[in-house]
């Protein structure tokens, strides 16, 4: 006891000692350029007392509580003193400023440090400088509208929309055309049918920024067409601080909710996410050669008691007894949403250097049910008949619980402000544990009057430990050249266990429950894993060239390697030779009593008959097929040249090439092979003309590139409950090469505010779509390339502190922005023929997958520091887009967020209260999706709408407590 209190008092002491005196911190920017001014002296005013700013602009200046005047002077620069700046004890004051060049010796400029405070206004200046068209989000921002997550906070941003809660579409155009990178580095994705990363696996207190690019440039990678997402995560903090939260949400469909869906297995660390071994495959059905014995013929040999036949009846005993036989999901009350974080860091002065640190955890798990959970598969008659005919009804409800757990650590080494050594070590692991159960009819594939049942329990697991090593180097010797280099490495797993799918049929005519072979699959064990390794190595360098160093030659290079297993293992249930055993209890027999037909004494080798053969239960047949393993790797080797040239006080320059070589391959267990290797010249041109201080005028073009993934071009089938649709891999996928134009307008007429006008155009060649093929009864999602798509569009931001139309709304903040976007992507040739005689009056052409016509957001802040209170209204709302196109004739099915069951969306609002309390406390009040939304698919045919899928997603109420010093 004796021994705690000491280090407890140890700890105090070391904090009180940490948070002696306050910092003042911040960015020298040069007025005109933007650029970082190096090495700029920072002095307390009327003393020695200084530092002065690092190759990034960047200063850090230790000063005694109170109030203080600091003077920032440097060479050519006219000399500015900020008056008034308030140092506060244990805190960081945050102070940008912007220094205006003169070779004249003018006096001392003289500004009050209430003009220069930083918040967002640092990140809207490098907005205004960036050589590329560029939106973004700042941590004050993330942290004023109460955001959770990578995700959301990118819903906020000009042109931005989330698909599924985690994928970025930028400009209308879906992941595959979209770079995720954390710190410069690409991120890989964890989903085997995604090109990005999923956003949300970044929790929001990792974040010190997030920014998006959407014009390209030679020194990023080449293949985003819609937009780059770099997540800026912290590195040197400016003090010691530690934050701790807690939160708990309550949804008003999901929460609490008796009939919330769950998996009959069980493990002891589920809670986080991890499965301990339950659902995992058993080692001996890793063995071909047990496998092979689990044929069609495998009863067979199971029935006989000779020694030749005892490995083959001892492991259909085996494999029946110990196969989950849980099926059919259990209902279980889901609690609260709850979240936990903390995170700390600080930065300390050795010798003449910084050592800087952070480290981040966080734990969280939410609920979601998608209670009356209606879809349905529509298909066009003809015939003159104005109406279209459902194929599949189903309705029921689906659940899922989200565990996830994450860690950030960082480290960074400052050497006398002209070097930098950082290392970041990135870890999330998220689980989705998802159980679905729906009935209706299934006329496409059922005879009779009857009544189909789904059920499908898994559990999906993603986990994602990257390393990075960068550096950032002033190499003086050489022309004041800077030279940045990254060395990574990412680890992506996705583990899904014991996935259990199982249908049943009941004919109402007969009053009969029954699987039937001819008309259904009997129940389904899916074991999948996927496997990616990514190594990264990136080195960029940059001098200073030209009168006054105000332009640039860049050049670099990047190598990338991802490594990908997949293997996919199916077992499925079989009752052959059990007809001649009276002890076996057959599905008819059950009479819809599962519980007694997946007992597990109606498994395996339930006795002996009187001929001294065994009696034989059901058991399982292996399924796996060479096909459904495959491996591949996917290499980028890049090289580039550019130049940015201040021509004149108003003209800037900004043009290179980028060279890519993409070398692909996917092989199949069955030998199937997919490959892709071609090098890719990318140019690009921008020019930028300054119309005054606070405007530019941007124009830009430039090549592009997307490419396929590896589950795309792997040729095998899968599918993810029965009766849904079946994702078909095309080895013959090639590029997408796209042709880019933009052109922006943009003012900053006052710090922090914003009004911006973009155009942009693009040209597809070889885009890649998803096509929805009907084959019987059976539905495939294939992927192919068409010939050529176009997509165009504009963009309105605007950002405006109302202070400027009464005193009394200073502290009110309006923002809005709003994107109006049209695609035409070319029909395959196949699909034209086959509409002329199923539908001519279909199109020969449809917008690009995922294309909402408009995204709006608006957003309405009320931020007053005095009293530690911020309030945050934020609507978004987009037009309906496509989500797959219809078969058989059938219209293409769109998703919308409504409440009007019609083509009218609905606004998604949502409300943050962040309440300070104390020095040291915070209270964040939330509430999400106020008007409860209905998220629909639906189809128009004749005027009239036809349902696909909808779900309501409930209202959200959070509560958040943060503890921070």
């Amino acid at each position: 006891m004796k021994k705690g209190l000491l280090t407890l008092g140890a700890l105090i002491a070391f904090i009180q000692i940490t948070l002696a005196g306050g910092t003042v911190s911040g960015k020298i920017l040069d007025k005109q350029t933007g650029e970082a001014i190096l090495f700029a002296n920072v002095y307390k005013a009327g003393t020695t007392q200084g530092t002065t700013s690092d190759f990034n602009g960047e200063f850090f200046l230790q000063l005694p509580a109170g109030t203080h005047d600091i003077t920032f002077s440097f060479v050519s620069y006219q000399t500015k003193t900020v008056s008034g700046v308030v140092v506060k004890e244990g805190e960081v004051t945050k102070l940008d400023v912007v220094m205006e060049s003169s070779m004249q010796e003018l006096d001392v400029v003289v500004v009050e440090a209430k003009a220069v405070q930083r918040n967002e206004v640092a990140l809207l200046r490098m907005q205004q400088k960036s050589n590329n068209v560029m939106d973004g989000i700042s941590s004050k921002e993330i942290r004023a509208l109460g955001l959770n997550n990578s995700a959301e906070s990118m819903k906020r941003v000009t042109g931005v929309s989330i698909e599924g809660g985690k994928y970025a579409i930028i400009r209308g155009l879906g992941d595959r055309y979209s770079v995720s990178q954390m710190n410069g580095v690409t991120l890989p994705s964890a989903n085997p049918y995604r090109n990005s990363v999923s956003l949300d696996m970044i929790p929001a207190n990792m974040i010190d920024n997030t920014i998006s690019l959407k014009t390209f440039s030679p020194d990023r990678p080449g293949n985003y067409s819609g937009g780059l997402i770099d997540v800026k995560t912290k590195s040197l903090p400016d003090a010691f601080y530690l934050n701790t939260s807690v939160g708990i949400s309550y949804n008003t469909v999901s929460s609490l909710n008796k009939d919330f869906l769950r998996d009959g297995i069980t493990s002891s660390t589920d809670f986080l996410g991890y499965d301990d071994g339950a659902r995992a495959l058993p080692d001996y059905l890793k063995s071909t050669k047990n496998t092979d014995l689990m044929n069609s013929a495998f009863y067979v040999k199971a029935r006989s008691t000779s020694e030749s036949s005892k490995e083959s009846s001892d492991l259909y005993d085996k494999v029946g007894k110990e196969l989950s036989s849980a099926f059919v999901p259990v209902k279980k009350r889901s609690l609260l949403n709850h979240n936990a974080s903390f995170s700390f860091g600080d930065r300390k002065k050795v010798n003449e250097n910084y050592f800087g640190y952070n480290l981040s955890f966080r734990f969280s798990k939410s609920y979601d049910m998608r209670e009356n959970f209606n879809t349905q598969v529509n298909e066009f008659i003809g015939g003159g008949l104005e109406v279209l005919k459902a194929n599949q009804t189903l309705a029921g409800s689906q659940s899922t619980v989200n565990p996830e757990v994450g860690g950030l650590a960082s480290f960074s080494y400052q050497m006398k402000g002209s070097n930098i050594i950082s290392a970041d070590i990135f870890y999330n692991h998220s689980a989705d544990f998802t159980a679905l159960e729906q009935k209706g009819t299934w006329p496409a594939a059922l005879s009779g009057v009857h009544e189909y049942r789904t059920r499908g329990v898994a559990l999906t697991e993603r986990e994602m430990f990257t390393t990075q090593l960068r550096g950032e180097h002033l190499l003086k010797s050489l022309s004041d050249t800077r030279f940045n280099w990254v060395l990574g490495r990412s680890q992506v797993m996705q583990n899904e266990p014991d996935i259990r799918l199982f249908a049943d049929i009941t004919d109402i005519t007969n009053d009969v429950i029954k699987i039937d072979r001819a008309e259904s699959s009997y129940p389904f064990h899916f074991f999948r894993e996927l496997n990616d390794q990514q190594y990264n190595a990136q080195f960029d360098f940059e001098t200073k060239v030209g009168e006054n160093k105000k332009s640039s030659i860049k050049y670099g290079a990047l190598a990338q390697m991802k490594l990908r297993s997949f293997t996919e293992d199916r077992f499925q249930l079989s009752d052959e030779g059990t007809d001649a055993n009276t002890e076996y209890l057959g599905f008819t027999e059950a009479d819809g009593d599962y519980d007694a037909f997946f007992r597990r004494d109606n498994f395996g080798i339930i006795g002996l008959d009187d001929n001294g053969r065994n009696l034989l239960g059901q058991s399982y047949i292996s399924q796996t097929a060479a096909a459904n393993q495959y491996t591949g790797y996917e290499s980028v080797y890049a090289a580039y040249a550019m130049g940015v040239f201040q021509m004149g006080a108003n003209w800037k320059l900004i043009g290179g090439v980028r060279a890519e070589l993409t070398d692909m391959e996917v092989t199949a267990g069955n030998d199937s092979v997919g490959d892709i290797f071609q090098l890719d010249l990318l140019p690009s041109l921008a020019l930028i003309r300054s119309l005054n201080e606070n405007s530019n005028l941007r124009i830009n073009a430039s090549r592009t590139l997307a490419r396929p993934n590896m589950r795309e071009m792997a040729p095998f089938t899968s599918f993810d409950f029965l009766g849904g649709p079946q994702f078909v891999g095309n080895s013959s996928l090639e590029l997408t090469n796209v042709t880019n134009f933009d052109l922006r307008w943009e003012t900053f007429p006052k710090a922090g505010d914003l009004f911006a006008v973009s155009a942009f155009f693009k040209y597809f060649q070889n885009p890649i779509m998803q096509q929805l093929e009907s084959v019987g009864s059976i539905y495939l999602i294939e992927f192919v390339n068409v010939d050529n798509g176009m997509l165009g569009g504009i963009e309105v931001d605007f950002r405006k502190n109302l202070g400027a139309i009464s005193k009394s709304l200073q502290n009110f903040k309006l923002g809005a922005n709003f994107t109006y976007t049209a695609s035409r992507v070319d029909l395959t040739q196949e699909e034209i023929d086959r509409n002329e005689i199923l539908n001519p009056d279909l199109p020969t052409w449809r917008p690009f997958q995922a294309q909402s016509p408009y995204i709006a957001n608006a957003n309405l802040t009320y931020q007053n520091d005095s009293n530690k209170l911020a309030i945050s209204l934020f609507a978004n709302v987009y037009g309906r887009r496509l989500v797959f196109n219809g078969v058989k004739g059938a219209p293409d099915v769109y998703e919308i967020l409504s409440n009007n069951g019609n083509n009218v969306p609905t606004p998604d609002l949502n409300l943050t209260v962040n309440k300070g309390i104390g020095a040291k406390w915070n209270l964040r009040l939330s509430i999400n999706n106020i008007l409860n939304t209905q998220y629909s698919q639906n189809q128009v045919f004749n005027d009239a709408y036809y349902n696909v899928q909808s779900y309501r997603q409930g209202v959200r109420f959070g509560l958040n407590l943060r503890y921070s010093i």
